[in-house]
């Protein structure tokens, strides 16, 4: 679970560490940190049980107010596996995959085994890699039931080599990019965590059997020193550690061999026998005068030596030293007869050796030497399961952190060792402070609580996840219950605050009306007549309006319609409506009458129609102003002339013609496409039949009337129109705006009377 707020817990055998970090957006904030130094607890670390009793009971002193604990787990008690899988696998078969891969690290044992695993981002020669955790479940839940039973309320076990990892991403994120090898080394007191990361993969874990104990054995076996006294000095920068290198034992010097050349012997300087004659090797002496000589014994018995002349190549000839030599009788003679020894070089220089580097010599003392070869071993294990050519680069770069690093004589000894940087880090848990980098493994472990862990593997045991699964739904039932006493609580107060505010407004409004109720009568008068003297108005408004609608309908349709289409009818609708009524009259006149029709002008109706009409009365008709429809719409009739398709040749359906003069009308491209929005009709259509049906002759049947008393031969169409022109159109030309708005009608007054019988 990810939490706002978290505590990373580090327990080692010197000192405790306990970090608080809060989530603000990506980032984590450094609430607070603490340390617990158990030497001076008097606690010396040998006994765990006694060691988490006193963290325990230290957390609570500290009162830190946050009940999420993250607790490191000792890398040594855990075992870390990186496993490539097929590309693309994930959820459950990557799942599965993982299983089956933990049940191989756990070979045939019997005992049961808690693991966690994390993809990790593709790179270094892996398409799909995985970080799998795993350890032993009796040694798990030993090492929580310590921090239980000491009152430490676990949330989740993670492994400190894994927390290392996770705070240096965190706190050095370029380092994602490098692609380089890096070595990560926490130094604690007797064991050293250390983890390989490259271009953002964790490709080691483990850890070594040496820490900052050995260089204060060392102090103390060499200075006599007590312990803490060791222990302080071991950190001190002016302490010369070459002083401790142990000093090289000359080598036995071998015996010496008899001279083949020479069978002289050397008699002894400490022979007792008097007697013994010894042939003593000759000197080259000279005299006074210096004639070159040579003496034999110690009575200075001398030789007179002999010069040769000079060779034919008028060399000088060199002085040749008689041989010694014996009879048979063992009489010491001189030979003179073979030629003499080259005389022996002077003796050469000693060769000057090269100086020894520095951390060579430091590799001598043991505590050195221990950390050297520990960190070698695990390089080594480390190059032997990685692939080509990661586990041939040199290591580019070393961070330290932990107490022990505040060793510089170490650092110094790991860069000049490895032939790469060596540096420090850690989180800043000071306002304006210095990296602390003994905080480093606690810092990752928070981060894992707050969810911001690149590598959030978790070890939890079973029975601590069932804990506090139990636990949280007791929480969940408690909060639910004091949310529900709340809300009934704030909810009683909000209504009667409420209800009291509510009656304080109705109090106000109802002395409001009271005051405003006299003024009723007078406002309804006055409404009245506004209403009348508008509705007065309305007439002449909408009458004159009619010229101008009129005009513009006729010149869109001047627009719309194509060159040879005739317009002949335009009328409103409610013309066009009221003719269907005389329609009825004459054809009633029409059957009683059938008088027969003449050939007579162009618009002469059949039977003398038109004169009837015109002999009709005029009536004197009344209409109440709400009665008068306004204009909304017009209604167009004519005939489209008949057109061919350019590219086919085929000719053009009167329903195509007609379809573009309505989406010209409407200010269309298409059919389907929307209206522009300066278009004066809105929703331009073709009459149905039933809206047609007994009013077309209206328009057309003059003109059928007028085409049928000219016809010359009756075989033809009923109109002569017909070969060059369509059937005829019937638009309803909807305005989009009206010049009046028609106002509602008032309320029906009923009579005393009326209501008493039932009547409206």
């Amino acid at each position: 679970m990810k939490r706002d707020k978290a505590i990373g817990l580090d327990i080692g055998q010197t000192s405790a560490k306990a970090v608080v970090l809060s989530r603000s957006g990506k980032k984590a904030v450094v609430r607070r940190a603490e340390i617990f130094r158990s030497r001076e607890e008097g606690l010396r670390g040998d006994d765990e049980i006694e060691l988490f009793n006193a963290v325990g009971g230290w957390l609570k002193e500290l009162k830190l107010g946050v009940p999420y604990i993250y607790l490191g787990m000792p890398q040594f008690m855990a075992t870390t596996q990186i496993s490539d899988f097929a590309q693309g696998a994930k959820g459950e078969e990557l799942e599965k995959m993982v299983g089956y891969e933990t049940m191989q690290l756990s070979g045939l044992s019997d005992e049961s085994f808690v693991y966690d695993y994390h993809t990790m981002p593709v790179g270094n020669g892996r398409k799909n890699p995985v970080m799998i955790g795993i350890c032993r479940e009796q040694n798990l839940n030993d090492y929580c039931d310590r921090a239980t039973n000491a009152e430490i309320k676990l949330d989740d076990v993670a492994m400190n080599g894994l927390a290392l990892a996770n705070a240096f991403f965190a706190l050095h994120p370029e380092a994602k990019k490098d692609n380089k090898p890096q070595v990560l080394l926490d130094i604690g007191n007797e064991n050293t965590t250390m983890v390989v990361v490259v271009g953002g993969q964790v490709l080691y874990v483990g850890g070594m059997m040496a820490g900052g104990q050995q260089f204060t054995q060392t102090l103390m076996r060499e200075l006599g020193l007590k312990e803490e006294e060791a222990e302080k000095m071991k950190f001190r920068e002016d302490i010369d550690w070459l002083q401790f290198v142990p000093k090289e034992t000359p080598a036995e010097k071998p015996a010496e061999e008899k001279t083949e050349e020479s069978d002289l012997q050397v008699p002894k300087d400490d022979s007792e026998d008097d007697s013994a004659t010894g042939l003593h090797i000759p000197k080259l002496d000279s005299e006074d005068d210096g004639t070159p000589v040579i003496s034999l014994d110690d009575d200075e018995m001398k030789v007179p030596v002999i010069q040769l002349d000079q060779d034919d190549d008028n060399e000088p000839a060199g002085l040749r030293i008689p041989k010694l030599d014996s009879t048979d009788d063992d009489i010491p003679m001189i030979n003179l007869d073979e030629p003499p020894a080259a005389p022996e070089p002077p003796p050469m220089a000693k060769p000057i050796e090269p100086e020894v580097p520095t951390w060579q010599k430091l590799a001598k003392v043991p505590c050195f030497r221990s950390f050297q070869n520990e960190f070698a071993n695990n390089m080594e294990h480390w190059q032997s399961s990685e692939q080509e050519p990661l586990n041939t680069a040199p290591v580019a770069k070393i961070w330290l952190s932990g107490g022990g690093c505040r060793l510089k004589a170490l650092a110094d000894f790991l860069s000049e060792s490895q032939a790469c940087p060596c540096e420090v880090y850690g989180p800043v848990v000071e306002k304006g402070g210095a990296p602390d980098p003994e905080y480093v493994i606690a810092y990752g472990l928070a981060l894992q609580g707050i969810g911001l862990a690149d590598l959030p593997i978790s070890l939890a045991p079973r029975m601590l996840r069932w804990f506090h699964e139990k636990e949280s739904k007791f929480i969940y039932l408690l909060i639910a219950a004091v949310v529900l006493f709340l809300c009934l609580f704030v909810g009683l107060a909000y209504s009667y605050m409420w209800l009291t505010e509510q009656k304080e407004i109705l109090d106000g409004k109802k002395e409001e009306l009271s005051k405003c109720l006299v003024k009723i009568p007078e406002l309804d008068k006055a409404q009245s007549d506004i209403a009348y003297y508008q509705a007065k108005m309305l007439p002449f408004v909408e009458r004159g309006h009619r010229a101008g609608r009129f005009m513009r309908t006729m010149t869109e349709l001047e627009k719309a319609m194509n060159p040879g289409d005739w317009c002949v009818y335009i009328a409103d609708k409610a013309t066009y409506d009221e003719y269907k009524i005389e329609q009825e009259k004459v054809k009633a006149k029409e059957q009683a009458e059938k008088e027969p029709r003449g050939r007579g002008g162009m618009f002469e109706r059949r039977g003398g129609r038109n004169a009837e009409r015109t002999e009709e009365k005029d009536e004197v008709k009344t209409q109440t102003v709400m009665d008068i429809e306004p204009l909304s719409m017009m209604i167009a009739i004519g005939f489209t002339q008949k057109q061919r398709d350019p590219r086919t040749q085929r000719e053009i359906s009167s329903f195509a013609t007609t379809e573009a003069i309505q989406n010209r009308l409407n200010r269309k491209k298409s059919t389907d496409s929307e209206p522009e929005p300066d278009a004066f009709f809105a929703g331009v259509d073709s009459m149905k039949l039933t809206e047609a049906s007994g009013r077309e002759d209206v328009a057309l049947e003059p003109w059928y009337d007028y085409f049928e008393n000219t016809l010359v031969d009756q075989a033809k169409p009923p109109y002569v129109l017909g070969v060059q022109y369509n059937k005829p159109f019937m638009l309803k030309l909807p305005f989009k705006t009206l010049d009046i708005d028609k106002p509602a009608p008032p309320p029906s007054k009923e009579k005393d009377g009326d209501k008493k019988s039932g009547k409206k």
